[in-house]
C-alpha cells in the first residue's frame, strides 16, 4: 500500500476527517474483577494441583500482561476520506480495493467497518468519534455499497462480553 498520499490524485481535498479509538473502551465493574480474580485463582490452584507448571506460567504471564496492556486503552487513529480512497493512520487504500462498509451500533458508540477486497488485513475498524454517523454514511455511500447484513464476528462478540 502506498502511504504517501501527496502523489495520489484526489487526495488533496479531505471530504471527512476524524480521530477516534479503533474499538470501544470497556468499563469493568467490581463484579468483573471479582469473577476474573476467582477464575484466575481457581486455574492457578488447578495447575499447581496437577503440577502443570507450564500452564501455571501461562496463567501468571497472561494475568500480568493483560491488565498492563488494557491500562493504556485502545489506540487512536485518524481517518481521512478522500475522493479516491481513504487513509487510516498513514495507510492509503483506494476505493477499488474495498468491497463495502457497515456500521455497528453499540450501547454508547458507533463503529465503522470497511471491508477490503484483499485477503490480508481485509478489515478496517474505527469508532465514529465526534463525527455524526449520518455524515460518514452520506460520504461513504458515494464510493462504497452499504452491507446491511453484516454482524459482529464471534471472536469480537466474545471479547465484548468478556470486556477484554
Amino acid at each position: 500500500m502506498n502511504t504517501n498520499t501527496q502523489n495520489i490524485p484526489g487526495t488533496d481535498e479531505v471530504l471527512l476527517e476524524w480521530t477516534a479509538p479503533t474499538h470501544p473502551i470497556h468499563v469493568r465493574t467490581w463484579r468483573w474483577y471479582a469473577i476474573a480474580g476467582t477464575v484466575i485463582a481457581l486455574l492457578l490452584l488447578f495447575s499447581i494441583w496437577t503440577r502443570a507448571w507450564s500452564f501455571t506460567l501461562v496463567i501468571i504471564i497472561f494475568s500480568t500482561v493483560l491488565p498492563l496492556s488494557q491500562r493504556r486503552g485502545p489506540p487512536k487513529q485518524t481517518m481521512r476520506i478522500f475522493e479516491h480512497g481513504f487513509t487510516i493512520g498513514k495507510e492509503f487504500t483506494p476505493w477499488q480495493q474495498c468491497k463495502g462498509f457497515w456500521m455497528l451500533q453499540g450501547p454508547n458508540y458507533i463503529e465503522l467497518h470497511i471491508e477490503r477486497a484483499q485477503k490480508r488485513d481485509n478489515h478496517v475498524q474505527i469508532l465514529t468519534g465526534n463525527v455524526d454517523y449520518r455524515d460518514i454514511f452520506t460520504v461513504l455511500s458515494r464510493f462504497l455499497p452499504l452491507f446491511e447484513d453484516r454482524q459482529q464476528g464471534v471472536l469480537d462478540i466474545i471479547a465484548r462480553i468478556l470486556k477484554i
